[in-house]
């Protein structure tokens, strides 16, 4: 090889350089940080998964909720769980949500007879904690509840809820409800 080709392979990195191209050892590097390892994919992977269940979660309480199934509800729960509807005080623990929920269906569990209960939870924004033992959620709802002949009415307000992974199930820590519109009967 000529002194020439030699000057000119010897320059190519610093003309790559110049014009934005990588030079192979830059582009090896470059490709296999691009390519996740298999504990980042793991990570993600249980990330999306504990999204999921998270919004699981709170779709089976509204799914309880519009059933006035008290008792589902409050297997949902950690035991040191905080519920909190609109200006109803702070509930504490279990046996207080129970309380809570069976004085809201007028002391038992399950609709009355032509009776209306939908809350339509949309817009979930959902925040995992870096441990992924807990989550924050923000959901915004849109409540028709109803009884044939005595009251009907439209609220809207958000969902503010805190999250607990205990033993590898996630459970709801917090539940606060606070309704910003309602259209009376």
């Amino acid at each position: 090889m000529g002194h020439g080709k030699i000057m000119v392979l010897a320059m190519l990195p610093a003309v790559f350089a110049m014009t934005g191209q990588p030079t192979q050892a830059q582009a090896q590097a470059q490709a296999q940080t691009a390519v996740p390892n298999i504990a980042q994919l793991e990570q993600q992977a249980t990330q999306l998964a504990d999204l999921r269940a998270v919004k699981r979660l709170q779709r089976a309480y509204g799914y309880y909720l519009d059933h006035s199934d008290w008792d589902n509800i409050v297997a949902l729960l950690t035991d040191d769980a905080t519920l909190e509807y609109g200006t109803a005080g702070v509930y504490v623990g279990k046996a207080h949500a129970r309380a809570l929920l069976y004085a809201i269906g007028y002391g038992k569990s399950g609709l009355r007879p032509e009776q209306l209960r939908e809350h339509v939870q949309l817009q979930p924004v959902i925040s995992l904690a870096g441990d992924g033992k807990s989550a924050k959620g923000r959901w915004s709802a849109i409540v028709l509840l109803g009884q044939f002949h005595e009251y009907a009415r439209w609220q809207t307000g958000p969902y503010e809820c805190e999250y607990r992974k205990e033993h590898g199930v996630w459970k709801i820590s917090a539940i606060h409800w606070f309704e910003t519109f309602t259209v009376p009967e």
